[in-house]
């Protein structure tokens, strides 16, 4: 079942993704009819309920950002069970918050996938857990199927304001990548076409939604080439990123850049994962994030708030919901840091 979409779908791949100029004018026609609603947004990774998600209440709080596994959503091959988005939907309807559906098929958990067991053939074991072959036809064609089903329960729900796409990276390391199997090959040129592939289907199938692209790094750390976010102008993708860090220079370099470049074509987001909450002007390097307090104190939650707004130009920005215990508990940020700021500022970049 998997063999007919590997290396005969690599060129086929490419003349998929020439859409008309039709397709594209009709898609720039409609982009105002896309729901738009900037802001913060509360990111949570558990199934807290919405209700009692810290903060989820206050007038300044847009929405709620949840971690769905595609396996939940998906038990079985093509039987689709939404009903934790709808339960999330119920309580956003309730309280007049937004829902971003982030969709997970990249875990962080060793040994432990969260995609549906039918894509195990396409499944590679990393250092931090388990991801796809995202780059094959095979993982096309599933995941196209998912965000297409997505679309046709949930775009004409109000409160529905889209899907997010976990991260490009795929910590893949040069050595894991020469235990690919050869008809599963991977190339940059490859997995960049996919990219465009899977974006631009997930963002078809939901016309009135939005699809929040989290772009950082291709395997092996080469950088998303800037013409990829390009073709996605036409279809008003939310491009972003997984990481509020201002010190870090692998994405000083080649993923802050790309916020710039597309301020004004694209809207932008970015979030706050539990490594902003420790980071600061000599966490450069993700080699020690939770330790520089001695080296100068912790970045407030308010001057990373600022770095999102005025430099990344971010129209939304999702917070995680963390507290830390322990030896990390000591002069870091927690989420009633981030709670005071987004009370101070609660509208930006609108």
């Amino acid at each position: 079942m998997v063999q007919k979409f590997i290396f005969p779908f690599i060129w086929s791949l490419f003349s998929a993704l020439l859409f008309t100029h039709s397709d594209v004018a009709a898609r720039q026609k409609s982009a105002t009819a896309q729901k738009y609603t900037p802001g913060h947004y509360i990111y949570v990774y558990d199934d807290t309920p919405i209700e009692r998600i810290k903060g989820a209440r206050s007038s300044a709080v847009k929405g709620i950002v949840r971690r769905y596994q595609w396996r939940t959503l998906e038990p079985e091959r093509n039987q689709y069970d939404f009903s934790p988005i709808m339960n999330d939907l119920d309580q956003c309807k309730l309280y007049g918050k937004q829902l971003v559906v982030m969709l997970l098929d990249k875990s962080f958990t060793h040994g432990k996938s969260v995609c549906p067991s039918y894509l195990d053939p396409i499944m590679m074991t990393t250092y931090q857990g388990k991801i796809p072959f995202r780059w094959t036809g095979f993982y096309l064609e599933s995941f196209n199927a998912l965000t297409a089903a997505i679309g046709r329960a949930f775009d004409g729900h109000p409160n529905f304001e889209g899907i997010n796409l976990q991260e490009t990276s795929l910590a893949i390391s040069d050595d894991m990548m020469k235990h690919i199997p050869p008809e599963f090959a991977y190339t940059p040129q490859l997995y960049v076409a996919a990219l465009e592939n899977y974006v631009i289907a997930a963002q078809k199938a939901m016309p009135q939604s939005r699809v929040f692209w989290f772009q950082n790094f291709l395997a092996g750390g080469v950088a998303v080439p800037d013409s990829l976010p390009r073709s996605f102008v036409p279809w008003q993708v939310v491009m972003g990123g997984p990481d509020i860090l201002p010190a870090r220079k692998a994405h000083a370099l080649s993923v802050f850049p790309k916020y710039e470049m597309y301020r004004g074509q694209l809207p932008l987001c970015c979030s706050m994962q539990p490594d902003s909450y420790h980071t600061n002007r000599y966490d450069t390097h993700n080699k020690r994030p939770h330790s520089h307090s001695a080296d100068g104190g912790f970045t407030s939650m308010e001057e990373l708030f600022i770095f999102g707004r005025d430099n990344l130009h971010c129209n939304y920005i999702f917070w995680t919901c963390v507290y830390f215990d322990g030896p990390d508990k000591d002069g870091g940020n927690t989420f009633d840091d981030a709670l005071e700021v987004i009370e101070k500022y609660p509208t930006f970049n609108q």
